[in-house]
């Protein structure tokens, strides 16, 4: 009798030990396989992260963003040379850096836009490594002379200063070099905008960002001035220190 007991008690036991064991494979196969902690940490770090304010232009003709478009028309001087746009400045200075003087001439004597393009992607003796090296000092300088001292450059930072805190996005479609290689619609796409991967170099947007921060200065002298007095000079004032310019 006793030993009838003891297998009763037995049976009884497995039987909630197996019923445990059913629930607890329920409730994982439920919830899935448990995060590790450092998956959760970096997962909740990028939803805690702040949005990255983006323009996106290209255009020349978009009402909104068509001023920042290198074939935007807005004349400036560079020497004794008058310039139509940032673009036909880039183009001369491609024929310059290619010693292709008969493409300089023509770049130089010609209004059009679409002329200005089609010499410059002609231009004899060209050598892409050579050119993405000095790309975007060739275009930071056309657009510091646009912004800052071209004929319109005070209208033309008035439309840029609410964009200062902005990231300026060249949204071309088939430009990999100065643009995205996406159209805007494209880039402002969610799966497209996180995953930058996608995204070409951009070089003509990141051209553009000294005259962002002229532009903020010159609009607020005052915090311009408290800023720069913030850095301390005399960092550079040490026995046997020579800088070379």
């Amino acid at each position: 009798m006793a030993r009838t007991k003891r297998n009763a008690a037995s049976t009884s036991k497995s039987a909630k030990e197996s019923r445990a064991r059913t629930r607890t494979a329920a409730s994982l196969k439920k919830k899935g396989k448990p995060k590790s902690r450092a998956k959760q940490q970096s997962r909740k770090a990028e939803s805690a992260s702040p949005e990255i304010k983006t323009l996106f232009f290209w255009d020349a003709s978009d009402r909104v963003t068509g001023f920042l478009s290198p074939w935007y028309k807005a004349p400036f001087e560079d020497g004794e040379v008058t310039y139509q746009s940032v673009g036909h400045y880039i183009m001369a200075a491609k024929a310059r850096l290619f010693n292709d003087k008969k493409a300089l001439e023509k770049i130089l004597a010609s209004v059009s836009s679409d002329e200005h393009r089609a010499l410059g992607n002609s231009v004899k003796g060209f050598k892409d490594s050579i050119w993405q090296e000095k790309v975007l000092c060739v275009a930071s300088r056309a657009n510091e002379q646009k912004f800052l001292h071209g004929r319109n450059a005070a209208a033309l930072r008035k439309k840029l200063l609410p964009f200062a805190d902005h990231e300026l996005v060249y949204a071309s479609p088939t430009d990999y070099l100065f643009g995205i290689g996406l159209s805007a619609e494209d880039a402002g796409d969610p799966k497209n905008i996180k995953n930058r991967k996608r995204w070409g170099r951009n070089l003509f947007g990141q051209s553009l960002s000294w005259c962002k921060k002229q532009t903020w200065n010159l609009a607020n002298p005052a915090a311009a001035a408290a800023a720069n007095a913030k850095f301390d000079v005399s960092v550079f004032d040490r026995p046997g220190m020579a800088i070379y310019w």
